[in-house]
């Protein structure tokens, strides 16, 4: 996980990485200074305003910015490229990233685990990384994975993770609400279950909890009928 991806970056250094991949990309020159212009323009004030208060970055960027996303993306992934080129790359057996999530399968030992989060760390002063070590069971974005190895081959299992504030709590059915509005949350629950790959026990225990969900809010519906 890197820890305040957004506001602790060193905007300027992100800006040379993009400068850069645009000369190794064959753009003329003329074009690559006009954009170094606009991008220089678009972030020399980086404020973002919260409750009525402004607030300003001067070393990093404001979550929801329209340029931040893009900006921490082409950093993550000249660290990526960078670490995952080196000699830590033998343990890598998978690297998945979601924004500032990354999941990893490794295959070396705890201490060369210790030994990449300080690489990481290292790589750039302002930008910090944190290490959950799971075992072979992780919650990972809206997803809890469970591996197993045969033959070499990793095996991985699919669950539904919902964090233990979930209450299911959404539009009730009495309201006065578009019925589109009432069913999202059951619908959108039923979308990522047929879409996921699921084991079997995981689609039993979350067809019950789209029913609670749907129970919650006074819907009327039969959930296995619309899966």
């Amino acid at each position: 996980y890197a820890v305040s991806m957004f506001t602790r970056i060193s905007v300027q250094h992100r800006i040379s990485i993009m400068l850069d991949r645009l000369r190794r990309s064959n753009i003329s020159s003329p074009a690559i200074r006009e954009i170094e212009k606009l991008l220089q323009q678009c972030v020399r004030k980086n404020v973002c305003v919260f409750r009525g208060t402004t607030y300003r970055f001067p070393g990093g960027l404001p979550m929801g910015g329209p340029l931040s996303m893009v900006m921490a993306n082409v950093f993550m992934d000249f660290l990526e490229n960078a670490i995952l080129s080196g000699p830590h790359a033998q343990y890598i057996r998978f690297w998945k990233r979601y924004v500032d999530d990354v999941i990893c399968v490794w295959n070396g030992t705890d201490a060369q685990a210790q030994s990449l989060l300080q690489s990481l760390n290292d790589f750039e002063t302002d930008m910090q990384f944190t290490l959950e070590n799971a075992g072979e069971r992780i919650n990972y974005l809206d997803l809890t994975i469970t591996l197993s190895e045969v033959n070499n081959v990793l095996k991985p299992r699919f669950s539904i993770f919902r964090k233990t504030s979930f209450s299911g709590v959404s539009i009730h059915a009495d309201f006065l609400h578009h019925s589109a509005h009432k069913m999202a949350a059951v619908n959108t629950a039923i979308h990522r279950l047929i879409t996921l790959p699921l084991s079997a026990p995981a689609v039993e225990e979350e067809i019950s909890c789209i029913e609670g969900i749907a129970a919650i809010n006074g819907l009327d519906i039969n959930v296995r009928a619309l899966i």
